[in-house]
């Protein structure tokens, strides 16, 4: 990742949490991230600033020995957060993707709604359709609060 990190831990009040609601497939644990990186992107054909936000979720393990894989949630969302609901591929500087393991959903439609927040923070909410790499689909829905 080529972005300048501002910071890498949660403050108080600041969080990423995320649900799945799936029709079929395996469950899906409930999201809550630990860490999480903010930084300034170039996006798209056209090379269109953006910031990404990437909240990682890493489960606490048995031993010390052995490391659970982390899942990662990541947001692009227009440079300066402007208010308002922003539509999935309406633009290059909107867009939400999964990781879990090696495996990578990518969000096909639905928004990210960026909402007014007190001082350096952010907040959002989101509610999005991801494709898995086997062609079935799942929706999730979450909320961001976190320091710029």
């Amino acid at each position: 990742m080529n972005a300048v990190i501002r910071r890498t831990s949660f403050a108080p009040g600041n969080f990423v949490t995320a649900k799945a609601f799936a029709s079929a497939g395996t469950p899906f644990t409930d999201f809550v991230a630990s860490s999480r990186l903010i930084g300034a992107i170039k996006v798209g054909v056209n090379k269109v600033d953006a910031e990404q936000i990437v909240a990682i979720d890493r489960p606490p393990s048995a031993t010390k020995a052995k490391t659970n894989p982390a899942r990662e949630l990541t947001l692009i969302v227009p440079k300066s957060y402007p208010v308002g609901k922003h539509i999935i591929n309406s633009s290059s500087d909107v867009a939400l993707s999964f990781k879990d393991g090696n495996e990578i959903s990518e969000a096909i439609s639905g928004h990210i709604e960026i909402k007014p927040a007190s001082g350096q923070n952010v907040a959002a909410n989101f509610n999005v359709v991801l494709d898995k790499a086997d062609g079935s689909t799942y929706q999730l829905v979450g909320d961001v609060q976190v320091l710029k």
